[in-house]
């Protein structure tokens, strides 16, 4: 963050101080919390950082935000320092809009059901071979990560790939107006919030927000192989180019080899062609892959460098992460789920020419569809020749009946509660053996990956 001072902060909320100290950064945990920092106390499900903005100045912050009870009942000494706010997050995310103000570099918005953190990862590697990238980190992608990305920039960065989340309707038109993205990527429309928004149809429009907040030259890059594809062009305001194989598509797929640890394919933009490989298992990586390139070709880089850039990429961890470790191929996928992105990481699975198991777990935010969702998981993991099943949660009971349902063996299936339960099955997952590893991240699943790999 450039660094400002605690009285252009006041500023911003139309208020005044004498106090002119310096102001590094912004800062939301205590536990991180360095000299000179500012510090904004959000609240959670079983915290509230207003119990904590004394040992925020303890430890050295020049100023805060604090909501008007909270204020009151501050020591005097420090109110001088603090900005009675109604809301710290609303406060955060206008401090944010405001610092968003002072940079003209490009800025591309990543979203979507599924790929949203491992196209930003990508993009934001091919980027960096050319420009000072800043990219969100891990997936902070809501109203307290996007800000958090936004004050990474500084006078050095010259491009950004910030990731933006959605939950309901809004939200991502709600990012936008603070991040103003100059283009976008929407990676595929799929059921993840489905109990949110209704329909995929809903979600569609959702995710379409990104492309209504761009300027009028901005551009749009989407799946033209989704069957939302021509529905979000329709929508969008701004010119949109697609990657897939389908006639549409302005970076068309011409030629894939894939293995259970990666692809090999070769992609063509307006009659050039360039050959390119990734260490990510399944088709949809690939997707996610020529998500990047396309837009980082539009950004100005030649075809071939993107290319050939993206073979070298690193991905967040816990994304279809292959770890080899005590006789095992675990393909851990423990971040998110929702009913593509399990059935793409069953398709992974198969490929293993060994053999295999799946620890599966819930599927969040499903609603009317949960059940049916979970009974054809187990449906299509029953199709997938597997030693061992284990289903983690209230919903995965359904994965474990459409496995049996589906002629898997009885024996084969275990249906645990939680993660923590892992414990006393660990002995049945042999050596010599592939595992998938996938829920949604509430699940804890992750608890599993540490104990087949410890």
């Amino acid at each position: 963050m450039k660094t400002t001072t605690l009285s252009k902060i006041f500023s911003i909320f139309n208020t005044t101080t004498n106090n002119d100290a310096p102001v590094n950064d912004i800062s939301t945990d205590t536990r991180t919390i360095k000299p000179g920092n500012f510090f904004i106390p959000v609240k959670g499900t079983n915290f509230d950082g207003h119990n904590y903005i004394e040992t925020a100045f303890y430890k050295g912050a020049s100023g805060a935000v604090a909501e008007l009870p909270c204020f009151e009942a501050l020591p005097a000494e420090l109110k001088s320092k603090v900005i009675p706010v109604d809301d710290a997050l609303e406060a955060m995310l206008t401090i944010a809009k405001r610092y968003r103000e002072q940079f003209s570099f490009p800025i591309t918005a990543v979203t979507g059901s599924n790929g949203k953190t491992t196209v930003k990862d990508l993009l934001t590697h091919i980027m960096s071979s050319k420009y000072k990238t800043c990219g969100t980190k891990g997936n902070f992608n809501n109203e307290i990560g996007v800000p958090k990305t936004i004050f990474e920039f500084d006078d050095t960065t010259e491009y950004a790939v910030v990731e933006i989340g959605m939950r309901g309707k809004n939200q991502i038109a709600r990012l936008c107006d603070i991040l103003r993205p100059t283009s976008a990527a929407i990676t595929n429309i799929g059921e993840a919030h489905i109990e949110i928004l209704g329909s995929r149809e809903a979600i569609a429009q959702a995710k379409a927000e990104v492309a209504e907040k761009l300027p009028k030259d901005g551009f749009l890059v989407m799946n033209g192989d989704d069957q939302f594809a021509s529905y979000i062009e329709k929508l969008s305001p701004v010119k949109v180019f697609f990657f897939g194989s389908s006639p549409i598509c302005d970076l068309k797929l011409i030629n894939l080899t894939q293995n259970s640890y990666g692809s090999a394919f070769q992609i063509q933009y307006k009659g050039e062609k360039a050959k390119t490989e990734i260490s990510l298992p399944g088709i949809h990586n690939v997707y996610n892959a020529m998500a990047a390139i396309l837009s980082s070709v539009l950004a100005g880089l030649p075809l071939k460098s993107a290319a050939e850039r993206i073979g070298s990429a690193k991905i967040s961890e816990k994304r279809s992460e292959i770890i080899v470790k005590n006789s095992r191929t675990i393909i851990n996928d423990c971040y998110n789920s929702n009913p593509s992105s399990a059935s793409a990481a069953l398709d992974i699975l198969s490929g293993f020419n060994m053999p295999k198991a799946a620890i599966l777990g819930d599927m969040l935010e499903l609603g009317d569809i949960s059940e049916r969702s979970h009974y054809e998981l187990g449906k299509k993991a029953a199709s997938c020749g597997l030693e061992l099943l284990i289903a983690i949660g209230e919903k995965a009971a359904s994965i474990i009946k459409g496995a049996k349902d589906n002629n898997m063996d009885t024996k084969a299936c275990i249906h645990l509660n939680t993660a923590d339960e892992f414990q006393s099955v660990k002995h049945k997952v042999p050596k010599n053996i592939a595992v998938l590893i996938k829920a949604s991240n509430s699940m804890e699943l992750w608890k599993i990956t540490k104990l087949l790999t410890e």
